[in-house]
């Protein structure tokens, strides 16, 4: 099924009458808008344009019979979007997180904001010392994101599950065979976490204990997360990571799962039992391409 993003750069390529121009209006590179297309017309059944060298592209009889429905589903998206924008602008949410969340916010405000997610939110940062459930009950109307392995929280909090994140412990295919050889015991491994994620370590350490490696392999990461990770890549020691993180470095084998963990991880989003169930909805569905 065409997606709205797809829709969206086939209009703009039919209204310029070209990719070049199309991308220059759109402040997005060619290629980006060629794969977007290629990938549309693949959905259709078939070229929706005409391309002569030289030429403006035309539209085909399939795309002329494309972009009717396409302006209508695209104007359709766009109120849905301003809706929910203006519901979840009604308030001015409160949000704490950890210091973890913001490299994935950073990447991903752009997309959150796009789904609702209202532009007055303010997100206020929690160190691992202190207890994020705590900050939102001394505050009611306050939000909280967390990952926990906790299945339920205290009575005054109410939650919401936006994502479950298999992890594993990886390591570096060196690494990982000289366990597997037998040259390194898993109770020599060396395995990082960062030096602000503190948090998840009780939860870590259970695993670590139950695998038979032992929590006192954890040492103190880089707080920088990209330079752990290059430790980690480097074969200098092993960490724990979401499998969805690393997909593309295990299948570039890069990495080796060493041990995937017994239980996800969770997201949640969580507030004060006092907040209604419908802003913790509106909310959680504008984070939840988190």
């Amino acid at each position: 099924m065409p997606t709205n993003h797809q829709l969206k750069l086939f209009l703009a390529v039919a209204d310029h009458g070209g990719i070049r121009l199309a991308a220059d209006a759109l402040g997005i590179s060619q290629p980006s808008i060629s794969k977007q297309l290629s990938s549309l017309e693949h959905k259709m059944g078939g070229e929706l344009f005409l391309r002569s060298p030289g030429k403006p592209l035309t539209l085909s009889a399939r795309g002329t019979s494309l972009l009717d429905d396409a302006r209508r589903a695209v104007e359709s998206a766009r109120i849905v979007a301003e809706r929910a924008a203006t519901l979840t602008r009604q308030s001015a949410p409160k949000i704490f997180i950890r210091y973890f969340m913001l490299d994935t916010l950073r990447g991903k405000l752009e997309h959150l904001y796009a789904g609702g997610l209202s532009h007055a939110a303010s997100f206020t940062l929690v160190d691992d010392t202190e207890d994020i459930v705590s900050r939102v009950e001394e505050e009611p109307g306050s939000f909280g994101l967390m990952r926990t392995d906790q299945a339920s929280l205290r009575p005054s909090i109410a939650a919401l599950l936006l994502r479950k994140d298999p992890c594993a412990l990886y390591a570096a295919p060196q690494l990982a065979e000289r366990l597997r050889s037998g040259d390194l015991r898993p109770q020599e491994l060396s395995i990082i976490l960062p030096s602000k994620g503190n948090g998840l370590r009780p939860w870590v350490g259970r695993f670590l204990d139950n695998a038979g490696y032992g929590a006192g392999n954890i040492l103190d990461g880089p707080a920088i997360f990209e330079m752990g990770l290059q430790r980690v890549l480097d074969g200098a020691c092993a960490s724990v990571f979401m499998d969805w993180f690393v997909a593309d470095l295990v299948a570039g084998g890069r990495l080796v799962k060493i041990e995937p963990f017994d239980e996800a991880l969770r997201l949640l989003l969580i507030t004060h039992a006092s907040t209604s169930r419908r802003a913790l909805q509106q909310l959680g569905a504008a984070l939840s391409g988190i």
